[in-house]
């Protein structure tokens, strides 16, 4: 069992909080990592997951695992429900026959099994298990929904499954029948399907509907019984909170801009009011570089322009290999003193897989700490050295999925070293990273303009 229960500043009422056990799918695999690594704060009265990538609520093993590990009755148990085609691969087979909806050996999704049949029977094998868990743990379970909600606000975005009076209705899973008001076990979802999607967008990172620090911080809320509304309102507040930490005792402006859409791997984890705290803490972002957002620049009294770029020995492109062809743009502009971030790059140095690789043989740290060497006499400095690949903060920052995110770890630290003008050294920066997440009194940042 892992557990998390000294991981960060516990709030004041944590002694009367209680131990949650977390169960689930890859959300939980993440939320744990993101735990031990100091991404994220442990839930109050400490924490321990329970989980498997892909893994269905009828998963035998975890269930029988949960039984086990959360025996104490003063305990909660949350369980965050993941996909509800998770485990199809069992129609068909001879575990489909057996009347316990509990079973072995079955994850993610064959989507060769994706039909409204069968459909139908998941949602039946799901409803049965659900019956279990509850007869199992009683009052102090919670099931949060959490990939059917946010599927709806993504589904809702895109005008999928959307009808003539603007009303979300999936063929097969229905968030109001499984998220009634007034159920102490499974709180009420239902303004994710009547608020607009944008009030819930800073929750997920991706259309996989991972969670996001916000998203997480939610979960949390809901498994503690606050209503949907006031649980978004408390994670949405500890994002701030994190913001008015980092940036306090921190002067001066900057303003981050992108090549393509690196910069979404920083905003993901901020909601609308977090960039307007953050653009009054002094820290402006713009997702192209152009002349207007130059002109803004000067505006602002911005001296530093930090440039997220795709370039890199991990591009397959020849003039995407190089600095060299952005540098020389940039330098039409001597009233700014731009400073590059080759984010991919040293992304995907530490890839886990090829996708992630991109144009590197095997792990690629070697390649990019040589081409970090070559670039650094450029006419531009670099934000970050070869040297960053020694650090050992530096694989916090990471999130080691199949996409390219940075943990909110890193995002705050990139964002610190940044306005402090350093080059960036996790390892330098890890307590001011820690302060921000864990908690010290902040001053006031400046008030809105």
């Amino acid at each position: 069992m892992n557990r998390e229960d000294d991981q960060g500043r516990a709030p004041d009422d944590a002694t009367a909080a209680p131990f949650t056990f977390v169960v689930g799918p890859s959300h939980v695999t993440r939320w744990e990592r993101l735990v031990r690594i100091g991404a994220l704060p442990s839930l109050p009265g400490g924490m321990a997951f329970i989980h498997a990538p892909g893994a269905p609520l009828w998963d035998l093993t975890l269930f029988e695992r949960a039984q086990r590990e959360a025996a104490d009755p003063a305990s909660r148990v949350l369980l965050v429900v993941g996909d509800f085609r998770f485990g199809n691969g069992i129609i068909g087979s001879a575990a489909a026959a057996n009347a316990d909806p509990f079973a072995s050996g079955f994850s993610h999704v064959d989507h060769d099994k994706i039909s409204p049949v069968n459909d139908q029977l998941m949602l039946e094998r799901c409803q049965a298990a659900l019956a279990r868990w509850r007869q199992a743990f009683g009052a102090r379970l919670r099931i949060v929904h959490w990939t059917l909600a946010m599927r709806a606000i993504v589904d809702r975005k895109a005008g999928r499954h959307v009808d003539a009076d603007g009303r979300y209705c999936h063929p097969t899973w229905s968030l109001a029948a499984l998220t009634p008001p007034g159920d102490p076990v499974v709180p009420d979802l239902g303004d994710c399907l009547r608020l607009p999607p944008a009030t819930f967008a800073e929750c997920i990172l991706d259309n996989d509907v991972h969670p996001s620090a916000i998203g997480y911080a939610l979960i949390g809320h809901l498994a503690a019984g606050l209503p949907l509304a006031a649980a978004l309102a408390a994670a949405q507040a500890e994002s701030r909170a994190r913001i008015e930490r980092a940036f306090a005792t921190i002067d001066g402006t900057i303003m981050v801009v992108s090549e393509g859409e690196v910069i979404d791997r920083l905003l993901c984890h901020f909601g609308v009011g977090d960039r307007a705290l953050l653009e009054r803490c002094g820290c402006l972002f713009r997702r192209q570089f152009s002349v207007d957002s130059l002109e803004e620049a000067t505006r602002a009294g911005v001296r530093t322009i930090v440039v997220l770029t795709v370039r890199g020995p991990q591009q397959k492109s020849p003039e995407l290999r190089r600095l060299q062809a952005l540098a020389d743009t940039l330098s039409r502009f001597p009233a700014f003193r731009f400073v590059l971030m080759p984010l991919d790059a040293i992304e995907a140095a530490l890839g886990v897989n090829a996708i992630k690789r991109g144009a590197l043989r095997k792990r690629g740290v070697g390649e990019v700490k040589a081409w970090l060497a070559a670039e650094a006499a450029g006419p531009l400095p670099l934000a970050v050295g070869p040297e960053v690949f020694a650090d050992p903060e530096l694989a916090t920052w990471f999130q080691p999925s199949y996409r390219q995110q940075m943990t909110l770890r890193g995002v705050l630290g990139l964002l610190i070293g940044a306005m402090r003008g350093q080059s960036l050294r996790p390892r330098e920066l890890a307590l001011a990273v820690d302060a921000a997440i864990f908690g010290v009194s902040p001053r006031p940042v400046r008030p809105a303009a």
